[in-house]
Formats: C-alpha cells, sequence, structure tokens
C-alpha cells in the first residue's frame, strides 16, 4: 500500500504547476525526457550561433556581432537551460534529478570547449584588429572584449597545432593525475583504536563508530573526523588518527603530488606564463602573484599578536592536562581539540535559547523587510507561483518607489529527501542586456535545508542558518539587481577571489546586534527580544581562538603559492612544516607528509586557496562603511545597491568598491580589515 501511494504522490501534478512563472524558459515539471530533449535542443541552437560568428566576413565585423554575440550565445544557453540543470538540487523525483545531472555535464562541456575553438578565436581577434585602438577604451565594452581575448588565450586557442595538440596531453594528463590524488584518500583506510584509546567521547559517539573485533574505526576524513579531533581527549589518539590521516596515501600521492606540480608548470609554459600563480591569478581581483604573497604576509603580521596570546591560553590548557613539559608547544594534533575545550569551557553558549528567538517564517519575512528597508526595495510574495516543490515560495523584487519588476527570488527552505543540502543561492535567468536593448529580468533561487518544525516548536534557525540564510539572500540580491550588460559581468560572474565579498557582508549582519534585535521574536511571543547577555556570550564565542584560525588558514594559501612559484620547494613536506611553524605557530611531526592528503593543491583550485580570505577581507571593509552610521542606515544602503549590487560586475569589483569606499582596497589595507 505504501508503495502504490507513494507512486501516485509523484505521478499527482506538482503544486502550482499553472500557476504564475517570472520567466517563459523555466520548466519546474518536465519529464525526464522532456528535459534532456530540451536541454540538447538549447546546445544545438547555441551551436548554431557560435557557427553564425565563426562564419562572418572579418571586414565587415561589428563589436554587437562578434563578441557581444558570442557573450549572449554563452549566457543564452545558461538561460535555456537553467531550469534543466537546477533541478538535479531540488526535484521530488529521482529520474528528474539524474536526467538534470546529466544535463548540467553535457551543458558545462559546450561550455568548456568555446574558448578552445580556434575560429571563435580569430573572429573575435580579427575584430579587435579591424576597430583598432577604439577597442581600448574604457568601459564594460573594452572589458568584454579584453576578457575574451584572454579567455581564448588562456585556452590556447591561439597557440600553433603542435602546441595546442601537447597542452591538450599536459590537461589530459593533469586530469588523471587529480582523479588519481583524489581516489588515493577515499580508498584509505580508517584508524583502528581500541576503547580505552576514545575517551572524551559520548557514548553514543562511541556506539556510533564501526567495530572491527575489539578494535574501532576512526573515519580520518570528513566530520567524523573533525568530531574525533575536537573530543578526544587522549593526544595519543589524536596523534595516531592524524598520522594515519596524513600518511594513508603518501606512499602514492607524495609522487603524484610532485609530477602535478612539474605538469602545472609545464601548462603554464606553453601558454606564456612565468609560473602556474601567474596564470591562476590572472583572472582574479588581486592579479598577481606578488599581490597575494603581499596579503598574506600582510595578514600575518596582523594576525600574529593577538594569536600569540590564543596559543598561550591554548598552551595553558594543555599543561593543566598533559604536564608543564607538553604545555610548550601546539602540535597538528592538538589544535582542533584545545581550540574546542577553550570554547567549552570559556565561553559557553546558549544555542538553543538562541535559535527560539528566530523561527523561520516570522525571521524570513523580517528579513525581507529590513533588507527591503536598508536598500529601498519591496519583497512582494506571488500567491499563485508555479514552484518545483510545496513550501517554496516566490517574491517579486520592486524599487521602493514604483516601477516595474527588478527581478524575482525563489525560496525553497526545507529539508527533504534528494534535495542538496548546502545553503546556496542560483541564477536562473542572468540581469543582462537582450539583443534587441531590452533588460532581461533575472530570476534567482535561494535553497537551504532547515529541518520540519518537531516537539510542538515550529523550525527554529540556528546562528548558523541565520548567518547563511542572509548570505544566500545577499547573493540573490546581486544576481537580481546587477546593471551589467553582459552575462559576463552579471550577478555573480566576478572574480573567484571577490564572489563571496558581497554576499559576506549581509552574512557579517547575522553579528550585528542591531540587526538581531530588529530580527528576533521569540516563538511564542514575537515582542520578546533575547537578552543582551545572550547576544555578546555568543559574540564573545566567534572571537575565541579567531586569530589562530586565521593564521592556520594564511599558512594554508601560502604553501599553496610556494607550490606554483616558478621554483616551488623541493621537498613540499619541509615547506608545509615550516610554514605551519612560522606563520600558523603550529608544529607537524618530524615525518609528515601532510601535502598527500590536502586535495586543495591539486586540482582547479590549485593557487586559489588563497581566495577565500581576500574575500573575507573585503567583505570587512565593506561591511564596515555599510554599518559606519548604524546597521541598517537606509543612506548607506542605497550607496551599496548601487554601487555594489548594481554595479560591481560592469566596472569591476576593485572599482566599485573604491566608488563605495572612497578609496580603491590593496593588499595592504585589505589584510588590515581582515577579521576571521
Amino acid at each position: 500500500m505504501r508503495t502504490a501511494a507513494l507512486a501516485l504522490l509523484l505521478l499527482a501534478a506538482p503544486a502550482g504547476a499553472a500557476g504564475f512563472k517570472p520567466h517563459d524558459g523555466l520548466d519546474f515539471h518536465p519529464s525526464p525526457e522532456s528535459l534532456l530533449a530540451d536541454c540538447r535542443g538549447a546546445i544545438r541552437r547555441a551551436d548554431s550561433r557560435l557557427e553564425e560568428i565563426a562564419a562572418l566576413p572579418d571586414s565587415a565585423r561589428t563589436f554587437d556581432d562578434t563578441p557581444a554575440a558570442l557573450d549572449r550565445a554563452v549566457f543564452g544557453l545558461a538561460d535555456e537551460t537553467a531550469s534543466d540543470v537546477f533541478l538535479a538540487r531540488v526535484a521530488v523525483s529521482s529520474s528528474v534529478r539524474a536526467a538534470s545531472g546529466r544535463c548540467a555535464d553535457l551543458v558545462g562541456a559546450w561550455d568548456a570547449g568555446v574558448y578552445a575553438r580556434a575560429d571563435l578565436a580569430r573572429a573575435v581577434e580579427a575584430y579587435a584588429t579591424r576597430a583598432g585602438p577604439a577597442s581600448g577604451k574604457s568601459g564594460e565594452k573594452a572589458r568584454l572584449l579584453a576578457a575574451e581575448l584572454r579567455d581564448f588565450k588562456r585556452e590556447g586557442a591561439f597557440l600553433p597545432d603542435a602546441a595546442r595538440a601537447k597542452l591538450a596531453r599536459v590537461r589530459a594528463r593533469l586530469a588523471e593525475l587529480d582523479a588519481s590524488y583524489a581516489e588515493n584518500l577515499l580508498g584509505a583506510g580508517d584508524a583502528l583504536l581500541p576503547r580505552e584509546r576514545l575517551a572524551g567521547l559520548s557514548g553514543s559517539e562511541v556506539a556510533a563508530l564501526e567495530k572491527v573485533g575489539d578494535l574501532y574505526k576512526v573515519p580520518t576524513d570528513g566530520a567524523g573526523y573533525e568530531r574525533f579531533m575536537a573530543r578526544a581527549s587522549d593526544p595519543q589518539a589524536r596523534r595516531l588518527v592524524e598520522e594515519r590521516r596524513d600518511g594513508r596515501a603518501a606512499s602514492l600521492n607524495v609522487a603524484i603530488l610532485a609530477e602535478t606540480l612539474s605538469r602545472r608548470r609545464e601548462e603554464a609554459e606553453i601558454l606564456g606564463y612565468r609560473s602556474y600563480a601567474a596564470y591562476a591569478l590572472e583572472t582574479a581581483m588581486a592579479g598577481d602573484p606578488a599581490a597575494v604573497r603581499t596579503f598574506l604576509a600582510a595578514l600575518a603580521r596582523r594576525l600574529r599578536p593577538d594569536a600569540r596570546r590564543e596559543l598561550k591560553a591554548l598552551l595553558a590548557l594543555k599543561s593543566a592536562r598533559e604536564g608543564r613539559a607538553a604545555g610548550r608547544a601546539l602540535y597538528s594534533w592538538d589544535w582542533s581539540y584545545y581550540d574546542a575545550l577553550l570554547k567549552r569551557t570559556e565561553f559557553p553558549t546558549d544555542e538553543e535559547g538562541f535559535s527560539e528567538y528566530f523561527p523561520v517564517g516570522p525571521t524570513v519575512r523580517r528579513a525581507l523587510d529590513k533588507l527591503g528597508s536598508l536598500l529601498g526595495l519591496v519583497f512582494r510574495e506571488v500567491p499563485d507561483a508555479d514552484v518545483w516543490s510545496p513550501g517554496t515560495s516566490l517574491y517579486e523584487i520592486d524599487d521602493a518607489s514604483g516601477g516595474s519588476a527588478l527581478g524575482y527570488v525563489y525560496l525553497d527552505l526545507e529539508r527533504r529527501p534528494g534535495k542538496d543540502p548546502r545553503a546556496a543561492a542560483y541564477a536562473l535567468t542572468t540581469a543582462r542586456e537582450r539583443a534587441d536593448g531590452s533588460r532581461q529580468v533575472p530570476v534567482s533561487a535561494v535553497l537551504a535545508s532547515l529541518p520540519p518544525a518537531a516537539d510542538g516548536r515550529p523550525t527554529l534557525l540556528t546562528r548558523a542558518d541565520l548567518a547563511a540564510l542572509l548570505r544566500e539572500l545577499g547573493r540573490a540580491l546581486q544576481q537580481t539587481l546587477s546593471r551589467a550588460k553582459y552575462g559576463r559581468f552579471s550577478g555573480s560572474n566576478v572574480p573567484r577571489d571577490f564572489v563571496e565579498a558581497v554576499p559576506d557582508a549581509f552574512a557579517e549582519l547575522a553579528w550585528d546586534p542591531g540587526v538581531l534585535d530588529a530580527l528576533a521574536g521569540w516563538y511564542l511571543d514575537p515582542a520578546k527580544k533575547p537578552s543582551p547577555e545572550l547576544i555578546q556570550g555568543l559574540l564573545a564565542a566567534r572571537g575565541a581562538d579567531a586569530a589562530l584560525a586565521g593564521l592556520r588558514q594564511t599558512a594554508f594559501a601560502q604553501i599553496d603559492q610556494d607550490y606554483r612559484a616558478p621554483s616551488p620547494p623541493s621537498r613540499p613536506a619541509r615547506d608545509f612544516a615550516r610554514r605551519m611553524r612560522r606563520t600558523a605557530l603550529i608544529r607537524l611531526p618530524d615525518g609528515a607528509d601532510p601535502e598527500a592528503s590536502f586535495p586543495q593543491l591539486t586540482g582547479g583550485g590549485a593557487a586559489r586557496y588563497y581566495d577565500r580570505l581576500w574575500s573575507r577581507a573585503c567583505a570587512r571593509r565593506l561591511f564596515a562603511a555599510l554599518t559606519a552610521s548604524g546597521p541598517l542606515d537606509p543612506d548607506a544602503g542605497r550607496r551599496f545597491r548601487t554601487e555594489l549590487l548594481e554595479n560591481a560586475g560592469g566596472r569591476g569589483p576593485a572599482a566599485a568598491m573604491a566608488a563605495f569606499l572612497g578609496a580603491a582596497p590593496d593588499a595592504r589595507s585589505l589584510a588590515k580589515a581582515f577579521r576571521p
């Protein structure tokens, strides 16, 4: 009976299937077959657009029919397949999710091939040559042309055939190496410990571990590893687990990393770059390795005084538990345990008490109202919206002064089977100018995975949930309010080291006492607010060990840059240990090979570990200016909307920040503003 009932439920028409859609191209209720057919048809149409661009006579090329047409082809496909790709994250039907995932692979492969096409590269270069010096003028058109030429160069489209073939071989080998490195980590075994080595873990945590005879399997990765390292009071047990983690694939991955570093240098040389770091950072806000190294060095100096005081407190805890001799140094297997112990003992927080003041429905409504007041917007819920699942809602975003809709945002916050559990915001249709000069109304979707109401209480937001909600609402506003003419610069299409800056500035609102008071209301009595002591306790806990945590991330970023330099270290393990000791103030044991278990050192994120730190520093500068006259100052909010939400893409993040802050940011000023 249960199977038959479930089948009838899945076959039933989804809620809102005949309701309002903000864009005709969005279809949230396809069959798997129709989804893939639509996806393949959109790719064929995009291919035809590219062929038309390549076939134009060079003597007659214009900006609109070549660089702009290329941008429209790329983002036209993204818009036409938006719901086809998006449903992999939210569809109720597993077969629709599978078809959507297949579509995402097809679109991804198409995207990856565009800028490798020599015929398109020649077409854009021919336009640039024909336009002459006029094509180098400032403005969004000039930025688009420069970006397209740069990306053709980065993909080797201008290289001679022999060099292109060599580049293809190197990249194919790199893909093999990256996959092998990751697979070796997945295949490595867990640590096996006797029961007496599990002191500090709760009875339920011990019971959750798999047993092998009389021993318990402790994970060497993921949440299980992090939980053990934060809770296990036996230092030798923590050391054994960490050494197992670092050594689990060392016999294979040390050699793989060495070849990866060599191949990355070769890739950069073929493309004409001095180092792989120079190649990776060309598209970043930082711009080059020198700026990143300056930022990281300045950041280390900025954090070190506070970090030394924090280290002293951790070593005091260690001395009290392990003896004075043990308390002379903090080792890598000590960090998580003593950091968590300090926060539990010195900075206890009432997480459950905090959540009672933030029931999801009223909090979302208050957040939209406050963001609207801050930015000069109005959010109007669409009552008859076409949605992909019950519980999803659609809001129209309007300017407070009136006029047509600026954009739309879906909110899908409920947990359900098969749904992507991560909090995120996705652009479903891009804010950009159409070929006829009209403006496309953008659509975004904010996802979360909040638990259902239980025990007579509504769904309550944790402090992490609240910060994530504000962050992703900020990202959605960045996507929907963008005034960029071209899809390449629209919304979240900004440099990777800036992509979290605007969302993180919104997330910072979740830590401002004034904002928390405005958003809070006890679930049994909305007029009741959290006590100042509760909020101050949370803020104090957030700052505990923050400088040491920041130094640890700085050390990882320095290691990443070292490995991508023109002359990377001949002994990566020694460089890793040196950076951890000198920058992070944490020691590694002799003979450790942590570089063999650090997947951020391979793959597409190489030389980009610093991204999060840089974005965070940008966010702090923006948040400080946004709240200088109060947390919800509408004058600052409207300037933030104009300079950052609407224009950061079209003008570039550095110019947008300069307009909002009154001065252009540089590596040192960003490091000075950083707060973990």
